[in-house]
């Protein structure tokens, strides 16, 4: 219910972002913002950030949404969420990091939101260890992997909130 309606607008961006890669071979940000952000052309880095980006959105909403999956088969749930946070930390954070700081506006309007995106990418990261952690140490039981839930969730918002954030660099 309440935690699919989460994913309609990542899962709705992924198909917009498909149907632009095949019908013009670019980014949907590419195409909005006449190549200034987003052309998968011309940066081997932007390429990096739209394909870990999209594995990790996928694994998010399967992990995020899959009741299912964590009661049923815990162990293919683990794996999905390491693969999940390792996508975030050796490609997705990385490359976001990168490009808050280098693809931006001359205006400070374009500045203060390159450091916002920073900001949010460094929350995500806080979010997505501690949520890992507290899943490995349960200490309060079910109370910990509730927190875990929480804060995987959080950390996804908060990687979901740097799209709209974009069209102001």
């Amino acid at each position: 219910g309440a935690r699919f309606a989460g994913w309609v607008f990542p899962y709705g961006y992924l198909a917009t972002e498909a149907l632009c890669l095949c019908a013009a071979r670019n980014s949907a940000f590419s195409l909005l913002t006449e190549r200034v952000y987003g052309d998968l052309q011309r940066s081997a880095v932007m390429r990096v950030h739209v394909a870990s980006a999209t594995c990790m959105w996928l694994l998010g909403g399967v992990q995020m949404c899959g009741g299912w999956l964590r009661r049923e088969h815990p162990a293919l749930h683990r794996v999905m969420g390491y693969c999940f946070l390792l996508c975030w930390a050796l490609f997705v954070g990385p490359t976001a990091c990168y490009l808050s700081l280098l693809v931006r506006g001359d205006s400070l309007f374009g500045t203060l939101s390159s450091l916002t995106l920073l900001d949010v990418t460094f929350l995500s990261y806080y979010c997505f260890f501690r949520a890992w952690r507290v899943a490995r140490l349960r200490s309060q039981g079910a109370r910990s992997l509730q927190l875990h839930g929480n804060l995987m969730g959080l950390g996804c918002l908060g990687t979901m909130s740097q799209l709209p954030q974009r069209f102001f660099q």
